[in-house]
């Protein structure tokens, strides 16, 4: 084989490579895993496939070994999540409210007060 031949095998190599990198929207996944697609999204595991959903906060989407974390705080109301989060939220960037996950869309329901009480932890497995 010339060099000519593996150079293009190299990159095919590659490129298959680079596809199966890590999950995508509509792989199998368990309850409670995530990954980022990119830094402003998550990919989160509804109903036992990956969905995406966004990471609007300054903090954006973050991998830390096996920990993923995405930044909720500045979601708009409708954007997607995960149902199988329940009432899964964090505070808002103002304090002023709280943006939870409801029915597969975030809403800006609460006030502060109450996510104080009720704020649980965005963090997944990987």
């Amino acid at each position: 084989m010339g060099t000519k031949n593996h150079h293009v095998l190299g990159l095919v190599l590659l490129a298959l490579a680079a596809v199966g990198c890590g999950p995508a929207v509509g792989d199998e996944c368990q309850p409670n895993q995530g990954a980022c697609q990119d830094g402003t999204t998550e990919l989160v595991c509804q109903g036992g496939v990956f969905i995406a959903s966004p990471c609007r906060g300054p903090g954006g989407c973050a991998q830390q070994g096996t920990l993923v974390t995405c930044d909720i705080s500045a979601n708009q109301n409708g954007d997607a999540c995960s149902t199988d989060d329940g009432d899964v939220g964090a505070c808002t960037q103002d304090r002023q409210s709280m943006v939870v996950c409801r029915r597969g869309l975030q809403d800006h329901a609460l006030s502060w007060r109450h996510a104080l009480s009720a704020a649980r932890s965005t963090e997944r497995d990987v």
